[in-house]
């Protein structure tokens, strides 16, 4: 039914096996929307809390779960908690237009935390705290940023290309908890208001590199293990017009 309906929108469908695959296809970028059906679950909490932190948290607001009339409160706790659209099955005729309208409109990143989400702080910034002269990317145009959680550090090195007005992003991603280091093949994502700028995985040193176009806000999203994704917020890329200016002219 659900395939066939929302084909009939425009809407190219892919089915998951399993909560795994949902890291995979928003990896290659295969998923602009979630729809998860729990009528038929005998433990819709249980299923529920083992899919939902396997969506990053830019599709969050792109999910809709589709439920019983009437559902056990553990159930609808989770659902409220991460502000996830929801759909009971005695409206899905009248109400999946409506609601699949919203999830589309609703913009993939605002600057905002959801409940829920497992947030990096940003512990340094190399624009208020420059880094040691002499040191590699310590110029106006460069930017190092360092964000940690639960022994979670993330790296990233932000440059401006010049004449492109295109940022290059380099980072690395460390799971110091495990002992194992930096991790391999993990989903990288950066996200503005409008959907995914870019996409990547880390390769063996846990070392990732995107490019996209500049934007005002900026979200990084990692694949973090431990059944979540991070979220990285970026500061506003508020380059300074003198280092664009001289960049410029000697690129």
């Amino acid at each position: 039914m659900f395939h066939t309906y929302l084909s009939s929108l425009g809407c190219s469908c892919t089915t998951v096996q399993s909560a795994e695959d949902i890291v995979s296809s928003v990896a290659d970028g295969k998923l602009d929307a979630v729809l998860m059906d729990l009528r038929f679950s005998r433990v819709p909490q249980e299923r529920l809390a083992c899919i939902i932190d396997k969506i990053p948290p830019s599709l969050m607001k792109h999910t809709l779960v589709i439920t019983r009339d009437a559902f056990d409160a553990k159930t609808n706790e989770l659902l409220v908690q991460r502000s996830l659209h929801t759909l009971p099955q005695g409206r899905l005729v009248q109400g999946m237009w409506e609601i699949l309208q919203r999830i589309f409109a609703a913009p993939w990143f605002e600057g905002s935390v959801l409940r829920g989400m497992r947030v990096a702080q940003m512990i340094f910034d190399s624009f208020h705290t420059p880094l040691p002269a002499g040191v590699r990317g310590s110029f106006g145009f460069s930017r190092h940023l360092s964000s940690w959680l639960e022994n979670i550090i993330v790296d990233v090195s932000i440059e401006l290309l010049a004449g492109s007005g295109r940022i290059s992003l380099a980072g690395q991603f460390t799971d110091y908890a495990t002992g194992e280091g930096p991790r391999e093949n993990f989903p990288v994502a950066v996200n503005g208001a409008a959907g995914p700028l870019a996409r990547a995985r880390t390769n063996g040193f846990g070392e990732f590199k995107l490019q996209f176009d500049s934007v005002k806000d900026l979200e990084l999203e990692i694949w973090a293990a431990r059944g979540s994704w991070l979220a990285v917020p970026m500061p506003e890329m508020n380059w300074p017009r003198s280092s664009v200016s001289s960049w410029g002219a000697t690129g």
